[in-house]
């Protein structure tokens, strides 16, 4: 393919010399000449997914901090790409996206990339242009001995046509930030390595505005919610659960779901078996007796598929994988869906549910527990369901397909959010009279009444209203 393109080029251009070599090899086990330019687009392979000899292979590249089980061969072309390129030349690559962000290559960006100077930084977005690709791609371009040390950065959504239009913008100017429908392009000088993740120009600025107010993390704990190993045996719909036998449902618990929360309300849609506590299952004679029902029509028929998951206890294989027991106690809290936007947030006031796929959000110690009214969750309900607050979430948080954000703990929790929790003297809070505000619009959004333009006034006034002098 590589002789048919550069032959091609040479015919329909008979005044270009090209004189070119081609190697067919593993290129992780040859050495690499020094280059000025190097363009490469490197297979894209998760570890997990690696041959033994292909491991072998990414050790003999990579140094011990930078490999690790969630490493991708490409970093390892990666890394050589960085050790090749010559004292001035310039590196192009396509690479998958997460390898711009999180602890899977830190250490490559902290130690390779750091010593060039970063020229493009694009997360591509929608992936019709790589059909079969598994992944988020990015682009990568840097130099050594070239140029400055300002970083333009690409961002494109998830809709068809943004990274076709992004990227002829970026072809015609380079050097303006400027944001459009789907797209934004903005240079800046990076300080670090820690993230190198494009994200909306918006959202960066506003992050840029309120990143003086304190952390979601300085006031929630957002604990991942329960793993069943097999959601098949142990979830089951509402319909099925109401069949269900009286003696038999006492072993279910309403569940959070994807579908359970829409508009910052929570739905009953789904029950987990939860065989734990008062409700606790001692042996397999008791689980056949008292969940007749249950385990003939469910457990039984999946006894196989359910004994295959990891950490399975062989002669207790009814319980989950991760029960999360600590959060069954009954205790009020925010919950969140594993993928969302604005609607994904509700308050859970009687803690009667478990979260399954998503994010409980528990106040992070006691004196906030104690300070974790009606008025501080509903105005946080109202507050979490907002524009502003989707806005500053996108400053870290990564989009997935369909365009939502990833709602884990490892992008919220650097979110700027003001403090609800009257009195808490570590930190200034809004007027009374605007908690009551955000705490009525938190009601409003439970009752399905709700005005979404006054949820995002009271939510931005609470945010200005605490915003630091000069902040």
């Amino acid at each position: 393919m590589t002789r048919f393109v550069l032959a091609a080029e040479q015919r329909q251009n008979p005044g270009l010399t090209i004189r070119f070599s081609i190697k067919q090899t593993n290129a992780l086990l040859e050495k690499w000449p020094r280059a000025d330019l190097i363009i490469m687009n490197p297979p894209f392979v998760e570890y997990r997914e690696l041959s033994e000899e292909q491991k072998a292979n990414l050790a003999t590249v990579l140094t011990p901090a930078e490999l690790s089980f969630r490493s991708d061969l490409s970093m390892a072309f990666l890394a050589l790409a960085c050790s090749s390129l010559d004292d001035v030349g310039v590196l192009a690559a396509l690479m998958p996206a997460s390898l711009l962000e999180g602890d899977s290559g830190a250490q490559l960006r902290s130690e390779r990339l750091s010593e060039l100077s970063l020229k493009l930084v694009a997360k591509l977005g929608n992936q019709y242009a790589f059909s079969k690709v598994k992944v988020d791609a990015a682009i990568l371009v840097a130099s050594r001995g070239v140029g400055d040390d300002m970083t333009a950065f690409l961002w494109a959504d998830h809709r068809r046509d943004s990274l076709g239009v992004a990227l002829r913008e970026l072809r015609k100017d380079s050097l303006n930030d400027r944001e459009g429908d789907g797209y934004s392009i903005y240079v800046q000088r990076v300080q670090s390595a820690e993230e190198l993740m494009p994200r909306p120009l918006s959202a960066v600025d506003a992050y840029k505005a309120y990143q003086g107010l304190p952390r979601t993390d300085e006031f929630f704990d957002v604990r991942q919610g329960v793993l069943t190993g097999n959601n098949e045996a142990f979830l089951v719909p509402r319909d099925y659960f109401e069949a269900l036998p009286a003696r038999e449902r006492r072993f279910f618990r309403p569940a959070i779901v994807n579908a359970s929360l829409y508009d910052g309300r929570i739905r009953e849609v789904q029950y987990v078996f939860y065989p734990y506590g008062k409700h606790a299952v001692e042996n397999e004679a008791e689980l056949k007796t008292k969940l007749k029902t249950f385990y003939n029509e469910r457990l039984k028929p999946l006894k196989a598929a359910i004994l295959q998951r990891a950490r399975v206890k062989k002669d207790h294989w009814w319980l989950l994988t991760e029960p999360r027991t600590a959060m069954s106690t009954g205790e009020s809290k925010l919950v969140s869906t594993y993928f969302g936007d604005r609607g994904s947030f509700g308050w859970d006031a009687e803690g009667r549910y478990m979260v399954v796929q998503g994010y409980a959000w528990l106040p992070k110690d006691d004196y906030l527990k104690a300070l974790f009214s009606s008025t501080c969750a509903l105005g946080y309900l109202a507050l979490l369901n907002s524009a502003l607050f989707g806005k500053l979430l996108q400053a870290k948080a990564t989009h997935v397909a369909g365009g939502q954000l990833n709602l884990s703990k490892r992008y919220v929790r650097e979110v700027p959010i003001p403090n609800l929790f009257v009195p808490y003297s570590a930190f200034g809070a809004p007027p009374l009279e605007l908690l009551a505000d955000l705490a009525e619009c938190g009601r409003a959004i439970q009752s399905g009444n709700v005005n979404w333009e006054r949820v995002d006034e009271f939510s931005r006034a609470a945010y200005e209203s605490v915003l630091p002098i000069g902040g």
